[in-house]
């Protein structure tokens, strides 16, 4: 690996903000927020929430920059912004929103804090029942993924049975 694509970053951020202490869900939208987080962090002691944004190329990030929701339609329930990148993408920082925190994740996987994020000042707590919508989300991935596996295991399995 070499901490370029997209799922290889979200496994070093998610390792990084720590899986036993968050959670942590890809991808969410549906239910919860206007558009889609690449990664929603969930505090579970302070019940307070990071979206981290994924960004593997110059181009991925300046369209980012077009896009209407530009990471604040979710009012209080998000308290910080951060953007992650691999390390190759040094020299990009100053496409990034100033408000938000930066990662950078080396070739090895280790995440670096380039920036730190400035704190929404209209941010709240979330409720249980926030969280437990979240984590609801978070466990339908794991079912849905478990299948791609089992398909692409199956499918493995065939083609050693036809050689």
């Amino acid at each position: 690996m070499n901490y370029e694509t997209t799922r290889e970053i979200e496994v070093a951020v998610a390792n990084w903000f720590d899986i036993r202490r968050h959670i942590i869900v890809p991808n969410v939208s549906w239910g919860m927020f206007g558009y889609e987080l690449d990664l929603c962090v969930l505090n579970t002691t302070s019940m307070c929430a990071k979206e981290v944004e994924i960004k593997v190329s110059k181009s991925d990030l300046k369209r980012d920059a077009d896009k209407r929701h530009n990471h604040n339609q979710n009012g209080f329930l998000i308290k910080e912004l951060w953007f992650a990148m691999p390390e190759k993408m040094r020299g990009c920082e100053d496409l990034v929103p100033e408000r938000a925190g930066i990662l950078f994740v080396t070739k090895n996987g280790k995440v670096m804090v380039e920036r730190k994020p400035t704190a929404n000042k209209f941010y709240k707590k979330w409720s249980e029942a926030n969280a437990l919508k979240l984590a609801r989300l978070g466990a339908m991935r794991v079912w849905s993924l478990k299948q791609m596996v089992n398909r692409s295991i199956e499918g493995k399995q065939k083609e050693r049975q036809q050689q």
